[in-house]
């Protein structure tokens, strides 16, 4: 995929609707290309404030007051039935279009892209779409990885999953802010955690337990559980296509870890 073709898919990657081969392909380019990947997370930006900002439909209640005081307004005298018929199926065409248009135009509301659907859609691209990207698998050089992005008091044996062993990891961008990507395996399924250092960001929405002080967060993305949790240092993110009460089950217990 070269520049061009990225800007063209970019509307797609944002509204989510890039998948398959093409989304590995998009992705790819961006890991690739500094200036195309500087260019998404500026469209990033200013989609998140379009979405949040697009939470109103239009009001079309004055039209169709003026259209309906206009067709009262005729009067219904016998020689003039037939021109009235004809007013007010013109009227009511009208107003149909008037309608019909400003549903048509009005945006739609849509959901804001949070921490949680870029964690989950990185988790689906790199790991479920097994991406061919560049992995670090030795040991210490992902240590070195979690000192750079700021992981300070993760231990990566530590919050593996129960069966779980580290396998590899990479730095990614999440709404633009660099994580550690570590990803999982027990030799069939493979989860994914996401870590940095805190730098004022909140994880959203109502906690679902607390642990140790810490607050437990999860969201469902399509097919993949998102549980989080923030300590005064360090934001950690779970990535998982595991039964919810089993995700809790496993960031709980990261949580009472770090």
């Amino acid at each position: 995929m070269n520049c061009s073709e990225a800007r063209y898919y970019t509307p797609l990657k944002l509204s989510g609707e890039l998948e398959g081969a093409l989304l590995h392909k998009f992705d790819a380019h961006l890991f690739m290309c500094p200036s195309c990947r500087e260019s998404f997370r500026n469209d990033t930006d200013l989609d998140i404030s379009l979405r949040n900002a697009a939470d109103e439909r239009w009001d079309c209640g004055h039209v169709e007051a003026r259209v309906l005081a206009t067709i009262r307004s005729e009067g219904t005298p016998e020689s003039r039935r037939r021109p009235l018929i004809w007013g007010l199926g013109a009227a009511a065409a009208f107003l149909t279009v008037v309608i019909a248009l400003a549903f048509y135009l009005s945006p739609e509301p849509k959901s804001p892209l949070t921490i949680y659907r870029d964690a989950a859609d990185d988790h689906r691209a790199e790991v479920a779409g097994h991406m061919k990207l560049k992995w670090e698998h030795d040991p210490a050089a992902i240590l070195a990885l979690v000192s750079r992005v700021g992981g300070a008091g993760i231990v990566t044996e530590q919050i593996a999953p129960p069966g779980f062993h580290l396998d590899r990891a990479r730095i990614c961008n999440l709404l633009s802010h660099k994580y550690v990507h570590l990803v999982y395996s027990d030799g069939e399924r493979e989860v994914s955690y996401f870590i940095r250092s805190r730098n004022g960001e909140e994880l959203t929405g109502s906690p679902a337990l607390q642990v140790n002080g810490k607050a437990i967060h999860i969201d469902t993305v399509r097919d993949l559980q998102v549980a989080g949790f923030q300590s005064d240092s360090i934001t950690v993110l779970l990535v998982s296509d595991e039964p919810v009460q089993q995700v809790l089950d496993q960031i709980t217990v990261a949580a009472g870890k770090v």
